[in-house]
């Protein structure tokens, strides 16, 4: 009798486990099962088929149930999913899971995948244990399932649950009842470009076209979510689909995908899909299936789309590389932009990466040749010509809130002219406040008069100066309006403050969840605009911005994460980029305590962001910073502070003694953590850092089992974060 291994969709059982293969089953590798473990079931992948192991045959259990008779994995998915879990220190099976549609993940929706399900009362044993159900919750289902039937996917729709349901269902009072699921139906004469395609040929689409069945990375200096160099873009993209091969899109952000979408939809006679976390279900099932058998051409996805399995990817673009959203921070920490190289490299494809402000990896492999640019190289713009800079030292001013006197005087003239303002602030807090978005009124306590601060999961407002709680409320304490919105609690003294100002001005918070709003009620009128920090948007060009200030920067210096300023920079050429009218010069205004910084005398005085990027660039290799080093992270969480600091003293000595020799490697900590959980665990972290990675993942390759062995092991949470971004 066979043995097969294998892995769970659980960062917690991990490790791999053994079965008996019956002799009347066939399994292959990647498929499905269902495995019991403590008696109950679960659905795991199989990974490996051996005629032996080292627990006796009488242990082990035999396999209840075989999912699939063929693998759900190619070869290329296999393979870079086992090199993610090597490199990141992660659950193999876990990471197998994602890149599957939740369909596949879960028991319930295995069975069931091409039907509807919907929840029916069974008439004719209701009558009689209807008198019996006690339970408030399951006599208003009842009482529901008597008019309709209700879809198992949109329970919650109704107030109810599946477990209500399930134990209705026990009671025989219900039962599911399934129907046929038709999907939407894809043409396949138009999946790809089938006539010829006619495009002005150059240099640079020919020096792509002769390398278009070998791995190679090239770089573009712009973006296809901000329409730069879009028709080499466009180009690049119909080669690949008259070669009949498809496109996988990535961008950082979801509100970056439907400016993409709707631009190649109209440009591109072909099927393309979205792929995101707002994906339901059903839909992201469909395009799996589809998408693996070839019948979608192009996918523009975030970073959950990077494990779809294609028939022919043929290319990858990621949109903004050096985006901080592309580095995932729960489960397996992978940064997807590595991932996507490392996916090109095993298809042997090429892929693209896009951005107008690259990041200083990116640029360090271009220094030593790993990348190569297709369009121009370093494209820097003398943005001299189109703005004045304004320095506003503010280092002996007393001003209240966070506006100088000279900035206020800056605005009050610039609205005088009937144009409009955009601050751009950096290094606000995650606490959430209610504001009128008619008077500008803060929601505050009625005994101490503080703000109210947020609680989305409770959905109160809470005071922390004397813990009144009160409801959500629906309207405005102030003038009883309706419209009300939630904001972070610093933003709201700043529009609130302005308003005071500025009473007749509109004021305008821009971030993520308000994106396609603003416009239709600021065109023609005279408004600031509240970006929100580090977020960017294409859309400013339709308003008359003649002042762009940035505030609160200073922070920037004296940040413990080392990539602050890159950031920053980048984010702070962005804003020029997008803003920049040939035909008008426009102010930029920076207050700060530390003009003479020599930071500013390149951010201002050089031509661009890639001259700043060498400065960054120099600075780093002195420091011995990546990318001119390797880091990675050992966290530990736990609701006692003593076991963390006796595990990861521990753990620094296992490290110390054993690689006592090694000149390139350090280790620092244990250390507080730049960020905290909101919660009242404790957390501390130890940074390993060594001038080789190869050296660095060798030293960290057996780490779980020397954590193990070490006390109170168990009484912690251990996290292990490859190539971090935050500290």
């Amino acid at each position: 009798m066979k043995i097969i291994q294998i892995v769970l969709n659980n960062e917690i059982l991990y490790k791999k486990f053994d079965y008996l293969l019956p002799d009347s089953m066939n399994v292959v590798l990647g498929s499905r099962v269902i495995v019991y473990i403590k008696n109950k079931e679960y659905i795991g992948i199989v990974i490996n088929i051996k005629n032996n192991t080292n627990i006796t045959q009488n242990k082990l259990k035999s396999l209840k149930e075989i999912l699939d008779i063929q693998s759900l994995f190619n070869t290329s998915i296999w393979s870079i999913a086992n090199k993610i879990a090597v490199y990141y220190q992660y659950s193999i099976g876990v990471i197998l899971f994602q890149a599957l549609p939740i369909y596949l993940r879960e028991k319930v929706y295995s069975k069931y995948i091409f039907y509807n399900l919907y929840w029916v009362l069974n008439k004719k044993l209701l009558n009689n244990n209807f008198k019996k159900i006690k339970s408030l919750k399951q006599i208003i289902a009842l009482n529901i399932l008597k008019k309709i039937k209700i879809n198992y996917e949109k329970i919650s729709y109704y107030g109810l649950t599946n477990s209500i349901m399930i134990s209705l269902q026990k009671k025989n009072l219900c039962f599911l009842q399934k129907k046929k699921y038709y999907s939407s139906t894809i043409n396949k004469q138009n999946i790809f470009y089938n006539s010829k395609i006619f495009i002005k040929k150059n240099d640079i689409l020919n020096k792509f076209y002769n390398k278009i069945n070998i791995f190679i990375t090239w770089i573009i200096s712009g973006s296809l979510i901000f329409f730069e160099n879009i028709d080499l873009y466009l180009n690049i993209i119909r080669i690949i689909l008259y070669k009949k091969k498809q496109v996988l899109i990535l961008v950082p952000r979801i509100y970056y995908i439907i400016y993409i979408y709707k631009f190649l939809l109209k440009k591109l006679n072909v099927s393309i899909y979205l792929l995101n976390s707002e994906t339901s279900n059903k839909e992201n099932f469909f395009i799996w299936k589809n998408t693996k058998n070839g019948n979608i051409p192009i996918i523009i996805g975030t970073s959950c789309s990077i494990l779809t399995s294609f028939l022919n990817l043929g290319l990858i673009i990621v949109n903004e590389e050096h985006d901080i959203a592309y580095k995932q921070i729960n489960k397996c920490r992978y940064n997807t932009r590595d991932i996507a190289v490392l996916r090109a490299k095993t298809e042997n494809i090429p892929i693209i990466l896009g951005s107008a402000t690259l990041s200083l990896e990116t640029l360090n492999n271009i220094n030593i040749g790993k990348y190569k640019f297709l369009s121009d190289k370093y494209i820097n713009i003398l943005y001299n010509k189109y703005y004045n800079f304004n320095l506003i030292n503010i280092n002996n001013e007393k001003f209240k809130n966070i506006f100088s006197n000279v900035l206020l005087k800056k605005i009050q003239k610039n609205l005088n002219n009937k144009n409009n303002i955009m601050l751009c602030i950096n290094n606000i807090g995650q606490v959430n406040t209610i504001l009128c978005n008619i008077c500008y009124y803060i929601a505050k306590c009625s005994f101490c008069k503080n703000n109210y601060i947020f609680y989305k999961k409770k959905k109160k407002l809470y005071c922390s100066f004397c813990k009144n709680t009160i409801l959500m409320i629906k309207y405005c304490l102030n003038c009883n309006s309706h419209s009300i919105s939630v904001i972070i609690i610093e933003i709201a003294q700043i529009m609130h403050y302005l308003n005071k100002i500025f009473p007749s001005i509109l004021i305008r918070y821009v971030d993520k969840n308000n994106i396609l709003e603003y416009d239709n009620k600021t065109y023609n009128k005279s408004v600031i605009i509240i970006n929100s920090p580090f977020f960017i948007q294409n859309r400013y060009s339709i308003l008359n911005i003649t002042l762009i200030a940035f505030i609160n920067i200073d922070d920037i210096f004296f940040s413990k994460n080392f990539r602050d300023m890159e950031y920053f920079s980048q984010y702070f050429f962005r804003i020029l980029k997008n803003n920049l009218k040939i035909y008008k010069k426009k102010e930029i205004i920076i207050q700060t305590n530390y003009i003479q910084h020599k930071f500013f005398d390149k951010l201002i005085n050089y031509s661009g962001y890639y001259n700043l990027a060498k400065f960054l660039l120099k600075e780093r290799k002195l420091m011995l910073l990546p990318p001119f080093s390797n880091h990675v992270i050992l966290i530990a969480e736990s609701y006692n502070i003593n076991y963390i600091r006796i595990f990861l003293n521990k753990l620094k000595d296992i490290f110390l003694n054993k690689y006592i020799n090694d000149k390139n490697f350090f280790i620092m900590g244990p250390m507080n953590l730049l960020k905290n959980k909101k919660t009242i665990l404790f957390r501390k972290q130890i940074i390993l850092q060594h001038l080789s990675r190869n050296h660095l993942h060798y030293i960290i390759k057996n780490i779980m089992k020397i954590a193990k062995k070490i006390i109170n092991f168990n009484k912690i949470k251990f996290i292990i974060d490859v190539d971090p971004i935050e500290y």
